[in-house]
């Protein structure tokens, strides 16, 4: 399981969450836990690559993909009660949700099956990476998106839960015991090495 921020345990410990499957694009202003199904995906339209070296020697390698992902209603009358939201989705090549490949492949064909995919993660800021900046700016571009029909924080995939916040405590609590031991071993230090001895 993957290390928990303090920003992290503070969203699980608030509860809010936002439900993908009902959601609107205000929705996505604001950092939060998310958690439902999506019924459109597209791409992904770009990717993220971290390669770890040691010694010149490339140890562990991540791919992190960005799909821009919302949902439809296949019944509405106009085009503005269509589209439900759009929002980026970003997940690990190691953690792709069941499905989202599939939903990608109609989208490209344009025919949506109303197939959904469930989705669990949070929502938090895009990259600030330059070369993301500008993928983002073609994609809206491309696709004839203004800045406000597209979600201000991303989604990000993973499985936030109140585990999280335990292990987080419990990882607080050890580094607060490890500090105390090593200030009383240092002060008894101190005190021996200030005593004066009278013979």
């Amino acid at each position: 399981m993957a290390a928990i921020s303090f920003s992290d345990a503070l969203l699980i410990l608030k509860g809010d969450k936002v439900d993908l499957s009902q959601a609107s694009v205000s929705d996505f202003d604001n950092a939060a836990l998310c958690e439902g199904e999506i019924n459109m995906a597209f791409g992904p339209f770009a990717t993220y690559e971290t390669t770890e070296t040691r010694f010149g020697v490339v140890k562990d390698k991540r791919t992190t993909n960005f799909y821009l992902v919302g949902n439809v209603d296949p019944d509405a009358e106009t085009e503005d009660e269509y589209f439900k939201y759009f929002a980026v989705l970003s997940c690990p090549d190691t953690n792709i949700p069941d499905g989202l490949d599939k939903l990608c492949e109609e989208f490209d064909e344009g025919e949506l099956s109303g197939d959904t995919v469930a989705v669990k993660g949070k929502l938090a800021k895009h990259p600030t990476d330059e070369k993301y900046k500008d993928i983002f700016s073609d994609l809206k571009k491309d696709g004839g998106f203004s800045d406000s029909e597209i979600g201000k924080m991303r989604i990000m995939t993973g499985n936030y839960g109140m585990t999280w916040v335990v292990l987080f405590l419990v990882g607080i609590a050890v580094a607060l015991i490890s500090l105390i031991i090593m200030i009383v071993m240092w002060r008894k230090q101190k005190k021996r090495d200030s005593e004066t001895d009278f013979y």
